[in-house]
């Protein structure tokens, strides 16, 4: 893995790398399309909108003129599959317990905040997260506002901070911040989809449990106990 500083903080994204929603969010969004009479999405469309919040997801998809009725119809369908989604957690005990013991952990997402509050009480994991950046409070990704100010709070250069994330507005993000990336390969996006991104990630790997031991590399690396 190719970095030469301590690694002191991990900054993950939760659609896609801590829970397994993506996909299932790419059915429903298919699914209420087809419900109302919208074109369904394209591939691209599909990879643009599962780095989007639930907002522009509406906006992206709505054409201008759409009847108010068939408007009203999509985000009603959109807001209950937001409620009944079946979703799964993708970090394992012992990836948590190994962060809680060895490095701070904090949470970027494009979602809203209630939703993370949510999440996070559904699994119990209010205790594991430092900081928690939302876009209710910042710009959505690509943009690093959210990065730098959780960077800002905790004291420490960019690259102490290592950025987990599954889509492109992750490493997007993460390169505008200056910080390095670990890309996980459990959204819809695959390694390719990628290979457009400069600077590219530290290294790409199945999925966040796989984040202790690169940071565990990079510490032997530059002989940091």
């Amino acid at each position: 893995v190719p970095h030469t500083h301590p690694i002191e903080d991990v900054i993950s994204d939760w659609c896609g790398t801590i829970e397994a929603n993506v996909e299932q969010l790419l059915d429903g969004i298919k699914g209420a399309c087809l419900a109302t009479g919208l074109p369904e999405p394209s591939s691209s469309d599909l990879r643009a909108i599962s780095g989007m919040t639930a907002k522009e997801v509406v906006n992206y998809l709505e054409p201008r003129d759409w009847p108010e009725p068939k408007r009203d119809a999509f985000r009603a369908i959109m807001q209950q599959i937001g409620k009944t989604q079946a979703h799964k957690l993708l970090i394992s005990q012992d990836t948590l317990s190994w962060f809680k013991q060895h490095i701070r952990l904090c949470l970027f997402t494009n979602g809203s905040r209630a939703k993370v509050d949510g999440n996070l009480q559904k699994y119990q994991l209010q205790p594991f997260f430092e900081h928690i950046a939302t876009c209710d409070d910042y710009p959505a990704k690509p943009d690093p506002a959210m990065l730098v100010d959780i960077q800002h709070k905790l004291g420490i250069p960019s690259n102490a901070c290592l950025v987990i994330g599954d889509h492109h507005n992750d490493l997007l993000a993460a390169n505008a911040a200056g910080m390095p990336c670990v890309i996980v390969l459990t959204g819809v996006l695959m390694r390719e989809d990628f290979d457009s991104i400069s600077p590219q990630p530290l290294c790409y790997c199945e999925d966040i449990n796989a984040v202790p031991q690169i940071i565990r590399q990079i510490r032997h690396q530059i002989g940091q106990p």
